[in-house]
């Protein structure tokens, strides 16, 4: 198994009832098959985080760096 945790930081707030976290990617990955696996792995971290509580994930942005991508961001709302 590919070890993730050199290629990506998160950093949390807490701001009221709402945590906020901001993740980034730390070198380049070429688009394959683990791309997948580097996402499980950030939420796996996030869920960590945040523990057993019900969670809500209503505004989200990851920015990668691919070969043929300047840029790529996915949002969840």
């Amino acid at each position: 198994m590919t070890s993730y945790d050199n290629m990506y930081t998160i950093e949390s707030e807490s701001i009221g009832n709402t945590q906020e976290f901001s993740i980034h990617v730390l070198k380049c990955i070429s688009v394959s098959i683990h791309e997948q696996e580097l996402l499980e792995r950030i939420f796996e971290t996030i869920l960590d985080d945040i523990g057993d509580e019900n969670v809500f994930i209503f505004d989200l942005t990851i920015e990668f760096c691919f070969t043929k991508f300047r840029k790529l961001y996915i949002s969840v709302s």
